[in-house]
């Protein structure tokens, strides 16, 4: 019976220490949803149908670039042509836009 009675001190003990631990993590964890890195970055991909010209992805890209600087919340905008961000395929019919 003794023997009983110190195992579970013991493990009353480890279960007290153990969420002690959990506490004090928690307490230098962020918890926000997001990261503090995260700035708000998001990522537009275009894809043109097949055959379309670099000059015609370019052109869709600057209307795209056009419209998302016309938001407020949109302080800066970039994009790369014959590239997709997103999936990272070379083509002349894809372009990326990004706000970062």
């Amino acid at each position: 019976m003794r023997r009983l009675v110190r195992v579970s001190v013991l493990g009353l003990v480890l279960i007290l220490a153990s969420a002690a631990c959990v506490y004090l993590i928690s307490l230098r964890t962020p918890t926000g949803f997001l990261p503090e890195e995260d700035q708000g970055a998001f990522f537009v991909s275009v894809q043109l149908p097949d055959g379309a010209s670099v000059a015609r992805t370019s052109e869709t890209s600057r209307q795209i670039e056009a419209l998302l600087r016309t938001m407020p919340q949109v302080q800066n905008v970039f994009a790369i042509v014959g590239f997709s961000i997103i999936d990272g395929v070379n083509e002349a019919t894809r372009a990326s836009s990004c706000r970062p």
